[in-house]
């Protein structure tokens, strides 16, 4: 279908959290989801999660626009949208207080925008949102958040990035996931991993995906190389891992060469950022159903501190499988 074909509904997956924001989406009768670039000819999908209204004027400005004109004392900058907005805060920017929700919901509007040349909102037949930890004030900041933008069409869901993974994995050609498949994300100060794991014995085939924050692993460290094969190692042990996917701007550069090297033995690996919008497509796209029906997500969280492990289990079945 030609972009400026309007006439079909289309599915939107929205990764959201206090940094920045990315958007892919999925055309009917187009086998692959595609993800929103900043620039035509680059792969430029992380949009800075920034408002900014200028000092002069009533004029809003968003993404790298608002971090620029901040930049330059152009604007006022607002910041922190989600958490603010699940927190239900009043912001001042400016001198002038706004309810972080309406401020929240300018974002979407202004990023959605994006969208424009390729499907009007209101042929959106699906929203999906990604956020980092899924929970009742989260929920509801993004539900009225969403609810000002007036999709009358379009389902809205919100699910975490564990499983958003879930979601991208079994999706993928099954020898990706024939094994273990562990995901490294760089995108904050510290390295956060998710390890995919799949038992074929169980009907459906029961999913888990286990999450660990490694401090030790921060930006800015001068034995970071070293520190990050210690942590593959450790993680990996002697799992059969098939594939791992690198993700975030901690991975811009070429610092990671030695753990490079450990990662790429008889493991295919990926490097990218737009995976968890490219997942959100899966949940509600017609096509996918079958496969989704066929494996069942549970949640498996284990937090470091201090180098000590504290593990807590969640498990959750989902209410799509058969």
């Amino acid at each position: 279908m030609h972009p400026s074909d309007h006439s079909q509904q289309a599915t939107a997956g929205y990764d959201l959290t206090d940094a920045y924001a990315q958007i892919s989406y999925c055309l009917p009768g187009e086998p692959c989801p595609k993800t929103i670039s900043l620039q035509a000819d680059q792969e430029q999908y992380l949009i800075p999660a920034l408002l900014g209204r200028y000092t002069d004027q009533d004029l809003w400005v968003y993404g790298p626009k608002a971090q620029a004109a901040a930049a330059t004392g152009e604007v006022f900058l607002a910041d922190g949208l989600l958490t603010k907005a699940a927190h239900q805060e009043m912001v001042e920017v400016g001198g002038q207080n706004y309810s972080s929700i309406a401020l929240l919901s300018l974002f979407l509007k202004r990023t959605m925008s994006l969208l424009a040349p390729i499907v009007r909102p209101e042929r959106l037949q699906a929203l999906v949102f990604s956020v980092p930890e899924v929970s009742v004030p989260v929920l509801s900041a993004v539900t009225d958040a969403v609810g000002m933008l007036g999709l009358k069409n379009a389902s809205l869901f919100l699910i975490g990035r564990a499983e958003s993974f879930f979601y991208y994995n079994i999706c993928q050609p099954e020898e990706l996931w024939k094994q273990d498949v562990l995901l490294c994300d760089f995108s904050g100060t510290f390295l956060h991993t998710l390890l995919f794991t799949a038992n074929r014995k169980t009907s459906p085939v029961a999913c888990f995906v286990e999450e660990a924050d490694w401090k030790e692993v921060a930006a800015g460290r001068k034995d970071l190389d070293q520190r990050f094969l210690e942590t593959m190692k450790a993680v990996i042990g002697d799992r059969n891992i098939s594939c791992v996917y690198l993700i975030g701007e901690g991975f811009l550069g070429e610092w990671y060469q030695e753990s490079l090297r450990f990662l790429c033995q008889e493991r295919r690996v990926f490097l990218g950022n737009n995976l968890y919008s490219l997942s959100l497509i899966h949940i509600s796209e017609p096509t996918r159903l079958g496969m989704i029906s066929y494996a069942v997500f549970c949640l498996k969280k284990k937090k470091t501190q201090n180098n000590k492990l504290c593990k807590a289990m969640n498990f959750r079945k989902l209410n799509i499988c058969v």
